[in-house]
């Protein structure tokens, strides 16, 4: 992998496949990070899981019994109930069926 440069998302490397190299939307942050759009930060955030390379605010993937109110929100949030929540990374299905709202 290539280091990004400066005007693209700090901390990320070239290694979209299929992207060209010159453009910004190539770089990814590696595992264990995800971009905010501007630089790549450690996930350090509890209840998504960061193991794959590429990952962006809003394609945080979340766990199994947790949940968050909408796609560019890092808040993450343990459900009242584990059971209620499926996780995932479309905010609008991450309760389990029967369940809706917040925190499911």
């Amino acid at each position: 992998c290539t280091v990004c440069d400066t005007t693209d998302i700090e901390g990320a490397f070239y290694s979209v496949p299929g992207v060209e190299k010159t453009s910004p939307k190539s770089c990814a942050c590696g595992i264990g990070k995800y971009s905010d759009g501007a630089v790549c930060k450690d996930c350090s955030v509890t209840g998504v899981n960061c193991t794959t390379v590429g990952l962006t605010t809003e394609s945080l993937p979340v766990v199994n019994g947790y949940w968050r109110t909408f796609s560019k929100s890092t808040e993450i949030l343990p459900c009242l109930n584990t059971k209620h929540c499926k996780g995932g990374v479309d905010t609008v299905d991450l309760c389990s069926d029967g369940y809706t709202g917040p925190l499911c």
